[in-house]
């Protein structure tokens, strides 16, 4: 897995280690160029299709510890709504260049639900008392991505700046072909980050996996490569 390390110095490539502790945020979102919102269409919801995205990362994050998302999917992804409300990112997409709310900001409002349940029920008071258990469970399944967790690093604000470098060299040396439970959700956090740099560019990307077989034979993994790939023909990335 070293031998692209050559390549990539010798390209001036920008290298991360795969499974190091560059922050990076799950919620990042950015927004497309103006070529592919008009590909997109006018019904076309980047944000939804983040937000769905980041559902799908966090259920893969339970699956790997064991444990049952279940219904409290729903409130969770209430949580997420709400945390991008509050960072002012809406529907329009060109609110999508402001700061990204991270998980951090989900847990916060997972703690006003505990807090407020009746702020966010939808129709009954009878929802409250369930809301309530919801959030304070998922608040504590959440701590990993706390400022002291094993995951703190995937709570915060990302520190990766794909938009500053033309060629990118993902490393997994540090896992020697190990793929799965910190690995897989890293590596599909990154692969998001450049599903979110074809977006800003009119340019074409190209994602080259050199030893496919170690991310492809993962089945979190696959699901994660399908959805990203369902997509990438509106942004130009093969």
């Amino acid at each position: 897995l070293n031998d692209w390390a050559g390549v990539a110095e010798a390209l001036d490539a920008q290298r991360i280690t795969v499974g190091g502790t560059l922050g990076i945020n799950p919620l990042e979102i950015t927004p497309p160029t103006d070529q592919a919102r008009e590909q997109l269409g006018t019904d076309a919801s980047p944000l939804t299709e983040k937000q769905e995205r980041v559902s799908s990362f966090l259920a893969n994050f339970f699956a790997q510890r064991g444990i049952s998302l279940g219904d409290r999917r729903t409130t969770l992804e209430v949580a997420i709504e709400v945390a991008y409300r509050n960072a002012g990112i809406t529907e329009d997409v060109t609110t999508h260049d402001r700061e990204s709310p991270t998980l951090r900001d989900v847990i916060d409002v997972l703690e006003a639900v505990v807090d407020d349940p009746d702020a966010f029920t939808l129709r009954t008071a009878a929802e409250a008392e369930k809301l309530q258990a919801d959030a304070t469970w998922l608040i504590d399944q959440l701590r990993p991505f706390g400022p002291d967790g094993q995951f703190a690093h995937l709570g915060r604000q990302s520190e990766v700046d794909f938009a500053a470098a033309d060629r990118i060299y993902l490393d997994l040396a540090q896992q020697e072909g190990r793929v799965g439970g910190r690995t897989t959700l890293v590596m599909q956090l990154l692969i998001s980050l450049v599903y979110e740099r074809a977006k800003q560019t009119d340019k074409e990307v190209v994602f080259v996996i050199d030893e496919a077989r170690y991310v492809l034979r993962d089945a979190a993994n696959l699901t994660f490569l399908e959805t990203i790939f369902r997509h990438h023909r509106h942004h130009d990335l093969s």
